[in-house]
């Protein structure tokens, strides 16, 4: 099935990078990529496409935020945060949302709801009536709600996948990153996240994001859902438009990334 997102009216810069240097957290003395330059706009839906191990989630994490790169300038909503502390622009933090391939950050003592509900309490100001009622509604648009009262600890990689889906989604961010998200999930589960994204970023939902970034292993089930495309090719950036036939037909790495099949 071909999907072609609308693109939101307003082209506002949301995210902008500038010869940004990020390395490695595990191995500090390797660089993933040197001199990158990034900008994401409102309406723009991006495919990073890289092999495994090449350092797409710790782009990512830059990007969104979560960590520092090792050098260069990142503006996230207008300000520049590459030397601020987590908790000094909290509120712009918090107009993102990240979801780890293996789902990543949710607390395995909790229980489904209760993951849904931890970022409630303490970002918005709602009555607890209202916190429940909209956890409610993201459990049944995700179609979590008959594990609700589960542990996340008990979930199946398929499951926890999707809470961190539906953890991302409690905020309502105006940025949602998505780290290869396929790549933890059966072909089953793999089809909903493709059905639920589609639904979600063509207005079918109460509320959509204003940009998505997906980075990939495989480029197949991505390349009819974006229209911005990017791959890490030997520690470099490289941009290229979606819609150039010949290049995505005689790019080797591209070619290389769009083997499997969902």
């Amino acid at each position: 099935m071909t999907v072609s997102y609308p693109s939101i009216d307003e082209k506002d810069i949301l995210i902008e990078l500038r010869d940004v240097t990020v390395r490695s957290v595990t191995q500090p003395h390797l660089d993933w990529i040197r001199n990158w330059d990034w900008t994401i706009k409102s309406g723009e839906r991006w495919l990073v496409g890289a092999k495994p191990d090449s350092g797409k989630t710790s782009l990512l994490s830059v990007a969104a935020g979560l960590v520092h790169a090792h050098q260069g300038t990142v503006r996230i909503f207008d300000r520049e945060v590459q030397d601020l502390e987590p908790e000094s622009w909290l509120d712009e933090k918090l107009r993102m949302g990240m979801v780890f391939e293996d789902g990543g950050k949710v607390f395995q003592e909790l229980t489904v709801f209760e993951n849904l509900m931890l970022p409630l309490n303490y970002h918005e100001r709602l009555t607890p009536d209202e916190r429940r009622a909209h956890v409610q509604s993201i459990l049944e648009s995700t179609e979590m709600d008959h594990i609700a009262g589960r542990s996340a600890a008990g979930l199946s990689r398929n499951w926890k996948q999707r809470l961190g889906l539906a953890r991302a989604l409690v905020l309502q961010p105006e940025v949602l990153f998505l780290d290869n998200p396929l790549g933890a999930v059966d072909a089953h589960h793999g089809l909903w996240w493709l059905k639920f994204l589609d639904r979600l970023m063509t207005g079918r939902w109460e509320w959509q994001p204003k940009a998505l970034v997906v980075s990939a292993n495989d480029l197949t089930p991505w390349m009819s859902r974006i229209n911005r495309l990017a791959l890490i090719n030997d520690k470099n950036w490289v941009e290229i438009d979606p819609g150039d036939r010949n290049t995505l037909e005689s790019d080797p790495l591209i070619q290389s990334l769009m083997t499997a099949k969902i």
